[in-house]
């Protein structure tokens, strides 16, 4: 990709300045060279194994796949001097919009920002060839040094794209007036699709933050419709603000649903694994477990002073924390009995015993937590009973401890 992208601003300035009298230039021709003919074996290679399984001929295949290297390879410059011939090379850019494409794919994470690269890349050689081909019809005088014709034909040609120029440098025939007026076409469609595609790109780099506002206009809706205190808007920008800051704005099981059942569990896995096999208590678990736990926890939000629930509600989860803290209640709410933290576990103690909640669990800060019902909970105890022992175990002490205190 490299030496193709110095091919492409290398060829058309060479046909302007020739630039083959530097040393440095000349060298650095030779080397991109040499490594395109090198990439014809090694993409030959990669294609050989490729097509084994295939039913057409192999050879067809390869002169098929292979026609661009072998056509960009061949080093017309370097043969036959200076001339028209060598844009013929400017063909490998094939193979880097193909690369450019496969590398969005492959890299999900980071394909709206590849996306934006992608398009400065592709609209910088458009500038450069413009740029060029002006040079190569307009007459700047006598005498001027390279640095200089390149810049102000830069220069021209920026001033038409963005706009309809300043004027100092006006076409004076009909080829540099056709010529003027189709960079100015280029322009309108170059901006149209930043208008109508960048812009929509650069928002989407952070839809946290997008989401942040949107959940902010809806707050001051709610307000002003309905009044709400100065001090409960607080408390709901601020948990605004923790789900943009911390990322975690978004809903897995949304995003599971969309997925057929075989990804569904991989995916599940892939983003809990971690979390369970961290947990003391799944430590040892089996691989079953976790793929079994995986699919039904649930990322829920606590907010400082929540209530995750109160001593005598009914028992209908159970919860993992994944970052924060919390305290552990008695029942009259005037003593703290514990602290929880991240990859310890609550809840548990009422669906064991099948009673109601023993005591009040309160967030102190911020907190994660993943939420398992009390249906998959005891499917989960049937079919894995040794993880079953270790929970009525924990469920046991726990009840004794806070029972004494």
């Amino acid at each position: 990709m490299v030496c193709t992208t110095f091919m492409a601003l290398y060829i058309p300035l060479n046909l302007q300045m020739n630039l083959t009298s530097n040393l440095l230039i000349k060298v650095l021709h030779w080397t991109c060279s040499l490594i395109l003919i090198i990439d014809i074996y090694v993409r030959y290679d990669w294609i050989r194994k490729d097509t084994i399984a295939q039913d057409k001929p192999r050879w067809t295949m390869l002169t098929s796949r292979l026609l661009v290297d072998i056509v960009a390879a061949i080093p017309v410059g370097l043969m036959f001097g200076t001339g028209y011939f060598q844009v013929i090379q400017l063909i490998k850019l094939v193979r880097v919009a193909q690369f450019i494409r496969m590398f969005k794919q492959a890299e999900v994470k980071f394909s709206i920002s590849l996306t934006l690269i992608s398009f400065v890349y592709w609209t910088s050689l458009l500038f450069h060839w413009l740029t060029c081909g002006w040079m190569s019809i307009y007459d700047i005088g006598h005498g001027v040094d390279r640095a200089t014709r390149y810049i102000s034909a830069l220069y021209w040609t920026m001033t038409t794209l963005t706009s309809v120029g300043y004027g100092d440098i006006v076409p004076v025939n009909n080829i540099q007036r056709l010529y003027a007026i189709m960079v100015a076409m280029t322009g309108l469609g170059v901006f149209g699709y930043l208008i109508g595609n960048v812009v929509t790109i650069l928002s989407k780099l952070d839809a946290g933050y997008a989401r942040y506002k949107e959940h902010v206009e809806h707050l001051s809706t709610a307000t002003k419709r309905r009044g709400l205190s100065k001090e409960l808007q607080r408390r709901v920008l601020d948990y605004y603000r923790y789900v943009r800051d911390e990322k975690t704005g978004y809903d897995e099981s949304v995003f599971l649903q969309t997925l057929p059942e075989t990804l569904r569990t991989e995916v599940a896995l892939s983003l809990k694994k971690e979390f369970i096999e961290g947990i003391p208590l799944f430590r040892n678990a089996s691989e079953r477990f976790v793929v079994d736990i995986a699919l039904q926890l649930q990322l829920i939000v606590a907010t400082p002073h929540d209530y995750i629930f109160k001593a005598d509600d009914p028992a209908n989860n159970m919860y993992f924390v994944i970052s924060g803290e919390l305290e552990v209640l008695n029942k009259k709410q005037d003593q703290v009995l514990a602290t929880l933290k991240a990859g310890d576990f609550f809840g548990e103690i009422a669906l064991v015993k099948n009673v109601p909640r023993t005591a009040t669990i309160r967030a102190t800060t911020y907190c994660n937590l993943y939420k398992l019902g009390r249906k998959t909970f005891k499917s989960v105890l049937e079919t894995h009973p040794e993880i079953a022992a270790q929970i009525e175990e924990e469920a046991r002490v726990r009840e004794q401890r806070y029972y004494e205190e």
